[in-house]
């Protein structure tokens, strides 16, 4: 190709193109340096903000100076352009590697470059610089197989340029989700990118089954409602300790996640010593070529023994020739190896009393609990997010603070442009009257009838999430017990029917909670439950911080409740159907079904998710840390 100049530099090659940049390999005329050239596309050089975004990523990198991160040396701003200036790093990105080496790289290759990238994060986080976009696309692959990072200062929504080929993953999947739903960044945001990363180079695809004819943005939806693929089922070999490592790092909520790429070191350091040493394992390859069982290597220790003990009886002379009866092994075991077969065995058989013992247990509850229980249980999915719940004593019996809702009619749904499909036609509904919780269930609340609290985020003060449909119909059993009302939840096989004239605790009703949300009116409502400004009445994903709140700090409704809108998501009875099925009672819904709705939106949701006539659902036996709930009492006059 012929060569070109930018003043004092020779372009050697093009690196990279793209919409918005170009690299180039270029020559310093008069070091001979060779470097990187980084300048906007020559069709966008009037790009202003082309031209800024250039100048942050540069700015950012000149702050750093790691042997993992790619050194920027200069920015030139010129009046036409500006070009970054830096380190040409001789490799490829990782991306290109995987897609060239079709097999998963050795452990040991992997394990380094993890380490190289957490302490390349570890350093640039203590700069206060977070990457936001990492990806196989911003690593590169040295010719000593050594990782670098490139690409920081890019804004958090640079996937939105990118111009991903067939068989690639887009950079959006490696986005982590408080990035993508909130444009919240924390340090923990670049541990979900660096676990997607490395799940991705240990099994050669990213974490979940994604559809890749989707767009990027409904393949990132999927992403976020689907369960992480155990490496066995892809037939890859992944520790354990890693793999466990990598999914708390995927954990949705940041705060569930380390809480910095630190920890997550401290983590690889201590499985120092899984893996042989470098001089245990070249011992290895010379004197161990293949040994198929611990048999053969019992086998072996049997020679061996014979070996000396002819040795030690018989004269030299028949010493010598008793060589070829009874040969060394050309290829002897080494001790060490022998010795990590035997405790292998003992593990083993460790495991499987520890399996039995398991077992018994299990069938012990299973009896006493289920089949002596005074009440049916359900059989649900366990949920994939742990918590560490702990027995604590019961709170103090308290009645909960509730508002009365007179009886009135009820014009349900909305047909304003911002509704959506589910959200119409509008159905005209009859609401008796009802009491219902001023606030969401506090966890303190919870705690008056159950000795375990569920939260992610405990405190007393806080609304309990993380909480079921069928947790929460035992709650309102129990509670009701508690404060002398008549249950209103009964079982029949598998179903929960309720009761609606008895005057216990009870969920409310889609069409009570909304009736409710709109302060009783059956017209003329706010956008969300109080107030038309967001702000004012609920905690969404642009003021609260990736967090819930105490219920009660914002503004309530007309009628005085708190947080229909927004903090966390709120359980209702309904199946989930359209309004335009109307083979049902729209008061109490559907009898069966598939998922339950839920309403309000939460605080990791934007606000279009808490105006008071948006619709959303989940399977009731889903549990997460923006879902909780709020109970209803049928009024019933004296």
């Amino acid at each position: 190709m012929q060569e070109t100049t930018l003043n004092s530099y020779q372009i050697i090659k093009t690196v990279h193109s793209s919409l918005r940049f170009s690299l180039y390999q270029a020559k310093q005329m008069e070091t001979g340096q060779i470097v990187l050239l980084k300048t906007p596309d020559t069709q966008r050089l009037d790009d202003e903000q082309l031209k800024q975004d250039l100048m942050n990523e540069a700015h950012t990198h000149l702050k750093l100076s790691h042997p993992q991160i790619r050194k920027v040396y200069e920015i030139r701003e010129e009046k036409v352009t500006a070009y970054l200036i830096g380190e040409y790093i001789e490799g490829m990105s990782l991306s290109a590697y995987l897609k060239i080496n079709s097999d998963s790289p050795p452990i040991e290759l992997t394990l380094s470059w993890l380490k190289e990238l957490l302490e390349a994060l570890s350093y640039a986080h203590k700069q206060d610089c977070i990457h936001l976009n990492l990806n196989p696309y911003n690593l590169i692959v040295d010719n000593t197989n050594s990782v670098h990072i490139i690409g920081f200062g890019k804004n958090h929504d640079a996937y939105k340029t990118a111009n991903e080929k067939n068989g690639t993953y887009h950079p959006l999947l490696y986005l982590a989700p408080e990035l993508f739903q909130a444009g919240i960044a924390l340090p923990q945001s670049d541990l979900y990118s660096f676990a997607v990363i490395a799940y991705q180079i240990l099994c050669g695809v990213v974490p979940w089954r994604i559809d890749l004819q989707l767009s990027p943005e409904k393949q990132k939806q999927q992403s976020l409602c689907r369960a992480v693929i155990m490496p066995e089922i892809l037939h890859k070999q992944v520790p354990d300790w890693l793999f466990t490592a990598l999914l708390q790092c995927l954990k949705l909520d940041p705060h569930q996640r380390f809480a910095n790429a630190e920890e997550l070191i401290t983590v690889f350091n201590e499985q120092e010593n899984w893996l042989p040493k470098e001089d245990e394992k070249v011992e290895s390859v010379q004197k161990v070529e293949k040994i198929e069982s611990i048999e053969e290597v019992e086998k072996i220790e049997k020679v061996e023994k014979v070996e000396e003990t002819e040795k030690k009886e018989l004269p030299n002379s028949q010493a010598a020739s008793s060589k070829t009866e009874f040969a060394t092994p050309k290829y002897p075991a080494p001790e060490s190896f022998i010795t990590e077969i035997k405790e292998t065995k003992k593990l083993k058989k460790t495991f499987k009393i520890l399996i039995w013992l398991s077992l018994i247990i299990i069938l012990f509850i299973i009896i006493k609990y289920i089949a002596f229980g005074n009440r049916p249980k359900f059989t649900s999915v366990a949920d994939s997010t742990q918590v560490e719940i702990s027995e604590e004593p019961l709170n103090e019996n308290l009645p909960i603070a509730m508002v009365l809702v007179p009886a009135d009619t009820l014009v349900m749904g909305n047909i304003s442009p911002e509704a959506e499909d589910d959200e119409f036609p509008l159905l005209t509904i009859g609401i008796p009257a009802f009491y219902i919780s001023k606030k969401e269930i506090s966890q303190a609340e919870w705690m008056m009838v159950f000795s375990n609290n569920p939260a992610h985020s405990k405190d007393p003060e806080l609304p309990v999430e993380n909480v079921n449909f069928y947790d929460i119909i035992d709650f309102c059993n129990q509670k009701s017990i508690l404060d002398g009302f008549e249950p209103c939840y009964d079982y029949y096989d598998d179903e929960v029917v309720c009761n609606f004239s008895a005057n216990g605790y009870r969920l409310p009703t889609e069409a009570e909670w909304e009736f409710a949300a709109k302060g009783g009116k059956r017209n003329d409502f706010f956008v969300y439950s109080g107030s038309d400004k967001a702000d004012e009445v609920g905690w969404y994903n642009e003021n609260s911080d990736a967090q819930s709140h105490p219920s009660g700090q914002k503004k309530p409704n007309q009628l005085g409740i708190y947080d229909l809108s927004g903090n966390i998501f709120e359980w209702v009875w309904n199946w989930y159907v359209p309004y335009s099925s109307r083979n049902y009672d729209p008061y109490k819904g559907p009898d069966k079904g598939i998922d339950k709705v839920i309403r309000g939106g939460s605080w990791y949701h934007n606000a279009s998710e808490m105006r008071v006539t948006n619709r959303n659902f989940a399977k009731p036996y889903t549990k997460n840390a923006y879902l909780g709930f709020r109970v209803v009492r049928t009024y019933s006059p004296r």
